[in-house]
């Protein structure tokens, strides 16, 4: 990727040490109270006028000139999945900040007057970088989809979508995190904000692509943009034991996977799926552009 120092990025996130029961060897890290964290002792920040949840972590030893470090969660997930992660960035010198991203975790779900996109997401994490980290050198760390925003936001793509569309905004102005890029962590990069990118791999023919793409049509109006279908989904059949299943699978490889699936993490993807919008945002995921490809952008 242009402007990533991935040498440095290599030296500055060395590998954190663990003891034989995988916990980071180092002094415990202490919660650090939201007022103690940041100016406006909120554990929220606005963008475009809607709240934002962030989780701020502050290291007890902070290591000299480190980059501050921005984690940026995947589809369906919130700051809550990245808890060990902090802990273990903390552990070693580094500023963190997790943010749930627009529609998702605690964060605010509008429906009207916003359209859910990569570039939206990708702006959010610009802005926040340029308004909460002034002047400090970042590393971006996503997962699925959150390494996703973080390529657009690193790259600035996000930002020539802008200009593509005539909007009255530079490069100069809006690329914060590219001009201050340390570098960019991806953990099970997605494809796009949706299944729909599948079609743009060229292992697929002619009428592979025309079969997948009528598939995708019936889905897209018999469920994905169905909003009746999709509240009741999220209304009746979400539920903590359907979830924490799905957890035990996810979590499978762990030592002991049930202990890493308690009632905060549980409720860290209950909670949002139960809020007013929900089911709308989530329309708008499955069936609005799903962006460009990680191959795509540059």
């Amino acid at each position: 990727l242009d402007a990533l120092d991935q040498e440095r990025f290599l030296e500055e996130m060395e590998m954190v040490q663990l003891d034989e029961n995988n916990m980071v060897v180092d002094d415990p890290v202490v919660a650090v109270p939201p007022s103690q964290q940041l100016p406006d002792q909120s554990a929220y920040w606005k963008y475009r006028g809607h709240d934002i949840f962030r989780q701020v972590a502050l290291p007890k030893k902070p290591r000299t000139g480190a980059p501050a470090v921005i984690l940026v969660h995947g589809f369906g997930c919130s700051t809550v999945y990245w808890r060990e992660t902090i802990k273990a960035l903390t552990a070693q010198g580094y500023e963190v900040h997790a943010i749930d991203l627009l529609g998702q975790g605690k964060s605010a779900k509008p429906t009207e007057d916003v359209e859910y996109s990569i570039n939206l997401w990708a702006e959010q994490v610009d802005t926040y970088a340029r308004e909460n980290l002034p002047g400090k050198e970042i590393v971006l760390i996503g997962n699925s989809v959150g390494s996703l925003v973080s390529l657009a936001a690193a790259t600035g793509d996000f930002v020539d979508e802008h200009i593509k569309n005539g909007d009255a905004i530079t490069s100069e102005d809006q690329c914060y995190v590219r001009q201050h890029i340390a570098g960019i962590g991806e953990f099970n990069c997605g494809i796009g904000m949706n299944i729909r990118n599948i079609l743009k791999d060229p292992k697929w023919n002619p009428v592979q692509k025309y079969l997948l793409n009528v598939a995708f049509d019936v889905l897209e109006t018999l469920v994905f943009g169905n909003s009746a279908l999709l509240t009741f989904i999220m209304e009746k059949l979400v539920t903590r034991d359907m979830l924490r299943n799905a957890l035990r699978d996810l979590y499978s490889c762990a030592s002991d996977p049930d202990a890493k699936i308690d009632e905060k993490l549980v409720d860290s993807f209950y909670l949002p799926a139960k809020e007013e919008g929900s089911p709308l945002v989530l329309r708008q995921i499955l069936t609005n552009n799903a962006g460009l490809t990680p191959m795509e952008l540059h």
